[in-house]
């Protein structure tokens, strides 16, 4: 019913729940459709690669947090695609060690050395940032070879 003071039905709302314990098929629910993602679309360069430009990123490149959120993102972009994954670090002179461990370092323990060679390309790397980096990533591997746990790092 539309009230005579609001003449405009501005809109509805939906609500539902997904039952996540059984398979979710987007693809078999639109009846074969397969949906473009135009976030992931919106990163790919002309040649379809995935392009990740941290330079542009709002969260910046000083924190763990944002490191965290970055993290995140190229995981979740990795599972939806297989796809290569380009870290761009142009004009980026700087970054914390933090968001270094947080960023590169984690993701090298969470695909393996090997892996991480595999699906993530870092380039357009400032001397300083590769020095951060590399210092970062080797006390990363030293403490996962070492079993030492963020939980426990502090008492070692």
């Amino acid at each position: 019913m539309i009230h005579k003071d609001n003449p405009y039905d501005n809109g509805c709302i939906v609500d539902f729940q997904l039952d996540y314990s059984k398979e979710i098929s987007i693809s078999k629910a639109l009846g074969g459709y397969e949906p473009v993602n135009l976030k992931i679309e919106s990163l790919e360069d002309v040649d379809g690669n995935i392009v990740i430009d941290l330079h542009s990123k709002k969260s910046g490149t000083g924190t763990r947090k944002s490191g965290e959120k970055i993290r995140n993102e190229l995981i979740n972009i990795y599972k939806q695609t297989n796809k290569t994954i380009t870290i761009d670090f142009a004009n980026i002179n700087i970054i914390s060690s933090s968001f270094a461990d947080e960023l590169i370092g984690k993701l090298v323990v969470t695909f393996g050395f090997y892996g991480f060679n595999n699906i993530i390309k870092l380039r357009n790397m400032h001397q300083n940032v590769q020095s951060i980096v590399q210092r970062s990533v080797a006390q990363r591997m030293m403490e996962a070879f070492n079993g030492i746990h963020e939980d426990n790092a502090n008492k070692v």
